[in-house]
């Protein structure tokens, strides 16, 4: 279940002994515009997107306390400007949100010194099966109305119309997981 982050954590502390590290990369994308979105579809992009973060990264808090050590890295979207997806862009700007709580509550309502527990939020931009699939779903949308496709290359990428090449390198999943293992690394001091 998107939501049984007890389970998802269990998990981890039964196969590794302990748990350090968060990192929170849930998501769907629908391609609903905001005339077209229904509340059941809004509720479970919310639900998957958000509250699949929050229970994974609630049945977690404690273990990081008890360690007095921890990392989370929240993945969020340039979506959450707004993109056409206002489901998706609700969700993903709710983790930043979320993000700055949780490292509120790690700096201010625990004392400094006696932990060491960071909460990032990132905001990649990156080509993934995920906006590839979005892509050919706007794709599909722009077909029914009887729009013209530009001819691209049928990535994420290609399908906004930009140079296939350049942007294929500079949105390698790859440039993300970098950043994300540099947050998560001990020696780590951003925070927020």
């Amino acid at each position: 279940s998107a939501v049984d982050g007890e389970r998802v954590v269990q998990a981890c502390i039964d196969a590794y002994g302990r748990l350090d590290i968060v990192v929170a990369n849930a998501g769907i994308l629908t391609p609903e515009t905001f005339q077209e979105l229904g509340l059941e579809a809004f509720e479970r992009t919310l639900r998957i997107n958000v509250t699949g973060v929050f229970s994974t990264v609630q049945a977690a808090w404690p273990h990081l306390l008890r360690n007095k050590y921890g990392r989370i890295v929240m993945i969020s979207s340039p979506a959450l400007f707004g993109a056409g997806v206002p489901a998706y862009a609700a969700s993903k700007a709710a983790l930043i949100g979320l993000s700055n709580s949780m490292q509120f509550e790690a700096n201010k309502l625990r004392p400094r010194g006696l932990h060491d527990i960071k909460c990032n939020a990132i905001i990649p931009f990156a080509q993934t099966r995920m906006t590839d699939e979005f892509a050919k779903d706007v794709a599909r949308n722009k077909r029914k109305q009887g729009k013209k496709l530009k001819k691209t290359g049928g990535t994420a990428t290609a399908a906004a119309g930009g140079e296939v090449t350049r942007m294929t390198k500079m949105m390698h999943p790859g440039n993300v997981a970098a950043m994300v293992a540099w947050l998560c690394h001990e020696s780590c001091t951003n925070e927020g």
